[in-house]
């Protein structure tokens, strides 16, 4: 197995932790192993990599000369690019292994093993060494866990790898520049991002402890561990050793940001990591938390640490949307609640998720949604995006079940290009351009949006009493486009402020009650 080289492929992901988790483990076992980032993730301005960037990629692997080409399909907003690359790949007669993995190979392994030889699925970094053996001709396919091959015309799919309990275990994420290769804006340079860049992204956990229907952690669950425990989480000394390492080598981070699903909110877990984070980090950072996790015995601890930015999903502002679509247990009064605790802390970002263009919505749930924002303590806002139906998610069985969209319909959706589905899932808000909206849903959306700005809640009150104004959607357009703009240029400056500033942390210190701490 030693001497064989790996190339792992990443696309519109400069961090890419699981590439970068497989990278070091095989690194770790002897196995040379090369990484190549193909654009940055630009969420308003998507576009597929041109074709001088295709044409970098394919001069890496022929200079690197791997022996196995690895490739991270994680969503299927990516799909036209993943394909592309495997196609160029081997229309150019490179006649190397190719192997996806991530989300995508793990969730649907029937349909990506059409295009691939190999397919990859669930936590791969014990699979990846034994799929290198086999490629070295050590063991058999047969005996790889996770995958997925064919054989004399016959597709075979192996048990997949038990999800791992012990997270300590694994190695950190491989950050260096001696293997790293970044192709953007038709130019190759041989570094690593993450070396370069004002924040750092880490996990400090694996799975998610809820069950939404909309969400791809259900059906890895379900997939990966069906009768053992899959939310778990790594150790505070693990942690902070990770972000140290990174901080240590790259002088320009100024922000932390965990992408955990949901970030862990064990008291005693806590406890340790606020106290451990701002004595040896002390940078603001970001997480994601659950509405029901939200308590000021949570919060409190996280912003003497250095918290910055709390985004939390909310996904529907309509009870009914919520527990019997997306299948969530949250009331209208936990969101309320957990937003007042969150207003009283003095966090100085505050995002709430919301799904819209959803097709189970209906005027009254739009209503309903948009008296749930009314209602919400300020400041905070709103991240709001379109509604996809993944593959394989239990959302997408029960729309076809129910009528909703019909199979040829949800394939529509689902293989839109990757410019239609950012456009789709990120950019609705700025501008839609429906001065005459076909159904009054459109002007529900606007409201909502709206809603985020204090000053805005006057005109909101106005308007939604309005009937005229829900066929003639010309004046609240406008409106929407200014406050969309003001939003970005916020967005805009909060980032710089971070990026710009001094390397040190940033306590905000809670508002304090009368009866001294956040008031739930």
């Amino acid at each position: 197995m030693k001497g064989l080289r790996v190339l792992l492929i990443s696309v519109y992901n400069l961090q890419s932790l699981g590439p970068r988790y497989l990278c070091s483990m095989l690194r770790a076992h002897g196995v040379e192993c090369d990484m190549v980032f193909i654009r940055a993730f630009t969420s308003y301005n998507m576009r597929k990599p041109s074709q001088k960037e295709y044409e970098l990629l394919l001069s890496v692997i022929e200079e690197r000369k791997p022996e196995l080409i690895g490739v991270n399909y994680m969503t299927i907003f990516h799909r036209e690019v993943v394909e592309r690359i495997t196609e160029l790949i081997q229309e150019a007669g490179i006649r190397v292994p190719i192997i996806w993995g991530g989300q995508c190979a793990t969730l649907y392994p029937g349909e990506c093993i059409k295009r691939v030889p190999f397919v990859m699925r669930g936590e791969a970094e014990y699979s990846i060494l034994e799929f290198v053996k086999a490629i070295s001709g050590e063991i058999p396919f047969r005996e790889v866990p996770g995958l997925v091959y064919r054989e004399n015309g016959e597709v075979y799919e192996n048990p997949i790898h038990p999800p791992f309990r012990n997270l300590d275990e694994l190695p950190f994420p491989d950050v260096g520049n001696d293997n790293k290769f970044y192709i953007h804006h038709d130019r190759l340079v041989r570094h690593d991002p993450t070396l370069s860049a004002t924040s750092y992204e880490l996990i400090a956990s694996r799975g998610c402890p809820y069950h939404c229907t909309f969400c791809c952690c259900r059906n890895l669950r379900e997939i990966q561990a069906p009768n053992q425990p899959f939310y778990r989480r790594r150790s505070v000394d693990n942690v902070i050793a990770e972000i140290k390492r990174v901080v240590d080598m790259n002088p320009k981070i100024r922000m932390v940001k965990f992408w955990d699903d949901v970030f862990p909110t064990q008291r005693e877990w806590i406890q340790n990591f606020a106290q451990r984070y701002k004595e040896e980090i002390g940078l603001p950072f970001q997480v994601w938390l659950y509405p029901l996790q939200i308590r000021p015995h949570i919060i409190e601890p996280l912003i003497e640490a250095g918290l910055n930015k709390v985004i939390m999903g909310i996904q529907s502002g309509s009870p009914y949307i919520r527990k019997k679509i997306f299948e969530r247990p949250e009331s209208q009064e936990d969101i309320i609640r957990a937003s007042k605790i969150l207003s009283k802390s003095g966090i100085p970002n505050i995002i709430y998720d919301i799904i819209i263009e959803n097709p189970y919505e209906t005027d009254e749930t739009l209503k309903e949604g948009l008296e749930l924002c009314m209602q919400l303590h300020p400041p905070y806002l709103l991240q709001l995006h379109g509604l996809t139906f993944f593959p394989g998610t239990a959302l997408e069985r029960m729309a076809i079940e129910d009528g909703v969209m019909t199979a040829e319909e949800m394939k529509e959706h689902q293989e839109k290009s990757l410019e239609a589905h950012y456009q789709h899932h990120y950019k609705w808000w700025f501008y839609s351009g429906k001065f005459k909206a076909k159904d009054t849903k459109e002007f529900w959306h606007i409201l909502i949006n709206l809603s985020q700005f204090k000053s805005c809640r006057p005109f909101v009150r106005f308007l939604k009493k309005r009937k005229i104004f829900r066929k003639n959607l010309y004046l609240i357009e406008l409106l929407n486009l200014a406050v969309s703009s003001l939003l970005l240029a916020k967005k805009v400056w909060a980032k710089l402020k971070i990026t710009l500033g001094p390397r040190r942390s940033v306590f905000v210190r809670p508002v304090e009650s009368s009866s001294g701490s956040i008031s739930s």
